[in-house]
């Protein structure tokens, strides 16, 4: 029996490693440590199943890896504190400035990239690749390496799908279920919210056409001399992986092209520093862990915000680790703030009660799948969606960054260390999270070598993409229809007339008679 088992692992194994070694380039230039997480992971991954890797990155390994040549653009990216400074701005901006800003922000980071003379010498290099995988966020210009490279292009999307990832492989988005990611709708919207998020969806399709896609042509056909127009590197898209599952997020139709893979990145918890380790393990009441994520630094915080925080964990009886970029004085004894926290592994942490966050992805991702609550405290993009959906399936509480004061702070906090729902229902969403027939990291391997056995894998897309946008919506066909009722309420009506005009004369006929 025993050896029958490891007959069938041994096959499975076989199974899912069926690719020989392939050259393959990975892409995540993004200057954020959650982003720079999601690449060295699934790269690292590659390389252990006998790939050889290039990595294109914001940051780079200590210890150099077999097989792993990393371009770290570390010293070549400008310093970006003024853009985090920018990020707190956004809880206040309209769906317009919001996405205008993500946009603009995407233009210049994907034409900053591309200019580096490390990325230049790439390109220049006599270099083969049996395929790219790009981190899409908001950089299609991107897709110009799979075509110097005549590659395969895999998109690995930091999210779930959303408008600006759907056009790739043609994914249906209906706006009656489907909120847009700028709209900071949560799943179950009311009628006035669906009237909201059908216009925006048609005003980012707006962006995206005119806007964004032609903007990021330009960079490209600067870039990739005599590549196709951008639309056709876009549709030639073989695979989109994203970090979403059923668990975080409501279900949302998926082509045989989108495949889900959240919580990848989530590897089994390290050894915490002895010192760290002890404060976790002394916590006889609990800790709470309050961290705003890699991109948002904490410390640019107002300075009477930040005090308030301190007064108001220092009411707690739980201990409170607090990861903020600059020491704080006259902090209470049970607070211990550090300027870099190992969330993971402090989250797997028992003693771990609640987690205060501003709602980023893998930090919610994280929390679920170590079955701690959430204390949200949202700021911009996807943040306060992905909060919406927590507090929908009751693991966590959504406090906005304008309402955060002592009061609002101190009650949440005790809502949900007092109230055992909040625990129960993270749970739940824990247990739905890890039961899957492969691992998410076993399902991105998979799917990326099927890529490549298959050449690219046609049989996986759409015929969505022989449509425009605006054919996909069936816009055209409404417009048509409106114009066939129009034209007909114009021939009844001057039909009517005549007939009208007919019967009077008839009358008049009748009388003069």
């Amino acid at each position: 029996m025993k050896l029958l088992t490891i007959s069938f692992a041994l096959c499975l194994s076989f199974s899912i490693c069926n690719v020989k070694s392939a050259k393959i380039l990975g892409v995540f230039p993004m200057p954020s440590h959650s982003h720079y997480t999601l690449g060295i992971t699934l790269m690292k991954e590659l390389v252990s199943r006998g790939h050889e890797v290039t990595f294109i990155s914001a940051f780079q390994q200590k210890n150099p890896i077999k097989n792993l040549r990393e371009v770290s653009l570390k010293k070549a990216i400008p310093d970006n504190s003024d853009f985090k400074k920018a990020l707190f701005d956004l809880h206040e901006a309209s769906f317009w400035e919001h996405n205008n800003f993500v946009m603009e922000l995407g233009i210049e980071h994907t034409k900053t990239i591309l200019n580096l003379e490390k990325v230049k010498n790439l390109l220049k290099e006599n270099e083969n690749f049996d395929l790219v995988i790009i981190e899409n966020f908001v950089n299609d210009a991107f897709l110009g390496f799979g075509y110097h490279f005549n590659a395969p292009n895999i998109l690995l999307a930091p999210g779930p799908m959303t408008y600006l990832s759907n056009y790739f492989v043609g994914n249906p988005s209906p706006s009656s279920y489907i909120p847009n990611i700028g709209s900071r709708f949560g799943s179950n919207m009311n009628f006035i919210e669906r009237i909201k998020n059908l216009y925006y969806d048609t005003l980012g399709e707006l962006l995206l056409n005119f806007k964004f896609i032609p903007g990021q042509n330009k960079i490209l056909q600067s870039t990739f001399p005599g590549a196709p127009d951008i639309r056709q590197l876009i549709h030639n898209v073989s695979l989109i992986l994203t970090t979403s599952h059923s668990s975080i997020h409501s279900p949302a139709p998926l082509l045989p092209s989108v495949k889900e893979i959240g919580g990848y990145h989530i590897s089994k918890p390290k050894d915490l520093p002895k010192d760290l380790q002890g404060y976790l393990d002394d916590a006889k009441e609990g800790v709470v862990v309050f961290s705003m994520g890699s991109n948002l630094n904490g410390s640019m915080l107002p300075n009477h915000l930040k005090q308030s925080i301190l007064r108001t964990f220092g009411k707690l009886q739980q201990k409170v680790l607090w990861k903020l970029e600059t020491d704080l004085p006259g902090k209470p004894k049970n607070v211990r703030i550090v300027n870099w926290l190992p969330q993971n592994d402090v989250l797997a942490h028992p003693n771990v009660k609640l987690f205060i966050s501003h709602g980023g992805l893998l930090s919610v991702i994280e929390a679920v799948y170590h079955g701690v609550p959430i204390l949200g405290i949202p700021v911009f993009w996807d943040q306060e969606q992905n909060i919406k959906n927590a507090v929908h399936n009751g693991f966590a509480l959504n406090l906005p960054l304008r309402e955060l004061n002592e009061n609002t702070l101190f009650s949440s906090v005790n809502q949900i260390l007092y109230n055992p729902e909040f625990e129960k229902n993270v749970k739940s969403r824990q247990v739905i999270l890890l039961d899957q027939p492969m691992t998410p990291m076993e399902t991105a391997i998979y799917w990326i070598e099927h890529v490549i056995k298959y050449k690219g894998a046609e049989h996986l897309k759409s015929p969505a993409l022989s449509l425009m946008w605006y054919e996909r919506d069936m816009l055209d066909v409404y417009f048509y229809i409106l114009l066939f009722f129009v034209g007909l309420c114009l021939v009844v009506k001057r039909c009517f007339r005549y007939l009208c005009g007919k019967l009077k004369k008839n009358v008049v006929k009748v009388k003069k008679n």
